[in-house]
């Protein structure tokens, strides 16, 4: 009975380390995450069978031709279950979180990514006032629509028609996102995922199993999530894997199907968030409040109506503001940096430049460049939205780098039991229960 326990056992940690070892080289390439892909690249048998072929050929070799060794006990497989199994996603993603914690405990980027909470709050704030200064524009351009400027004819009895100033950078602003904020020509990725990624489609799901975790790994919290993620995805302007998109961090934010269409929302967010951090400074700045005071007094002299030189001035203001959040956002996208707030001396537009609008773009390296205001707006995301779109990421990347469609992340395993017979030639029975993971 000794004997068969011995054989049971070492039969057992032998089978197991086996199915351990065929954990996803793709994912652990380049995500370092351990995960047995349960579907092993086709829709036929699962762990479960691998581990009854690995106990069988372990019990019973094949006998010796040479020497005709057998077994002194006669030891053979009688049953054999996975009771309970642990899935990527299962416990609101505790596996993921629990290995990407393991991987990213020992990183100092960590405690750089942590350091932007402070700065993250006012990115926030910035977002809270949006509504309040897209509002004061609306009103403010309403009064001016309502005064109807008069016509007024000029030396030679032709008549002419005086526009507010600011009317072109209105019309500037109705153009495509990208169209403002990237230069002519710029190299655009036209890569796409379909619609069959994990947050798209009913998941499977495990047992609800509590692994054990002999090194006590807590979840990983936001600060090391986004750390992680910041490693191992690419954004624009900054590629660091060959992925199936280009703009990964975008995806984990938006979640559209194509880079095109993450970049383009990434684009008018920090569009938003610029102009409103920059209204907030040009209305408290005096001399920029005098220069649009002395463009909008000759403005409505010649109107010949003195009563619109205060919204005349306010919508210059606006306009301001507006053409320095695209240069902003231009500077970000060709690799500068910028700061959260503007001063004096980090204001770049001119008033001139309402007068006939462009998007030049910075070389700046004061403030933060374009992927760090991606972190910090990945720190407003809910966690289950972050990891179900890595999920996601993840699926894609695997997939066309192995080049099949069949690997899904919620058939990726970690921890397992199980339960085994093993019967004897002479009678005896040995049961054997195993929890395994790789934790």
């Amino acid at each position: 009975m000794s004997a068969l326990r011995l054989q049971a056992e070492c039969a057992a940690d032998a089978s197991v380390n086996a199915c351990m070892s065929e954990y996803s080289r793709a994912l652990q390439e380049q995500y370092d995450l351990f995960y047995i892909d349960t579907s092993y690249g086709t829709q036929g048998d699962g762990t479960a069978a691998h581990l009854r072929r690995y106990m069988e050929m372990n019990l019973s070799p094949e006998d010796d031709v040479l020497w005709q060794k057998k077994s002194f006990t006669y030891p053979y497989l009688e049953d054999l279950t996975i009771s309970q199994e642990r899935y990527a996603m299962d416990g609101q993603y505790a596996s993921l979180r629990q290995q990407i914690y393991a991987y990213m405990t020992a990183d100092p980027a960590a405690d750089a990514v942590s350091g932007l909470l402070e700065k993250a709050g006012a990115f926030k704030s910035l977002e809270a006032q949006e509504g309040s200064w897209q509002r004061q524009k609306k009103e403010n351009d309403a009064y001016i629509r309502r005064a109807r400027a008069p016509e007024k004819d000029d030396e030679e009895g032709e008549k002419k028609k005086v526009k507010n100033p600011a009317r072109k950078v209105d019309a500037f602003r109705s153009r495509p996102v990208l169209a403002q904020v990237l230069p002519e020509g710029a190299a655009l990725s036209q890569e796409g995922v379909g619609g069959d990624l994990f947050s798209f489609r009913e998941i499977a799901v495990g047992s609800g199993m509590e692994a054990e975790n002999s090194h006590d790994y807590p979840l990983a919290d936001t600060v090391l999530l986004n750390a992680y993620m910041n490693e191992k995805l690419s954004c624009y302007g900054r590629r660091v894997n060959d992925g199936a998109l280009e703009y990964q961090l975008e995806y984990i934010l938006f979640g559209r199907g194509s880079d095109a269409d993450n970049l383009e929302m990434a684009a008018r967010r920090l569009l938003l968030v610029r102009e409103c951090a920059n209204c907030i400074y040009i209305f408290q700045d005096e001399g920029k409040k005098e220069a649009a005071r002395v463009l909008a007094l000759a403005v409505s002299t010649l109107l010949l109506s003195p009563e619109l030189e205060e919204a005349l001035a306010a919508a210059i203001l606006f306009a301001w503001a507006y053409m320095e959040s695209v240069r902003d956002v231009r500077t970000l996208l060709s690799g500068g940096s910028v700061p959260l707030m503007k001063t004096s001396g980090t204001w770049k537009t001119s008033v001139e430049g309402i007068l006939s609008p462009s998007a030049e773009a910075g070389e700046e390296d004061e403030g933060l460049d374009y992927r760090t205001y991606l972190l910090i707006m990945l720190f407003f995301e809910s966690m289950d939205s972050r990891c179900a779109r890595l999920m996601d990421m993840m699926e894609a990347d695997v997939r066309k780098k192995e080049e099949r469609d069949t690997f899904c992340m919620d058939r990726c395993m970690d921890s397992f039991s199980v339960s085994a017979t093993v019967g004897s030639g002479m009678g005896y029975r040995y049961s054997i229960l195993k929890q395994v993971t790789f934790n």
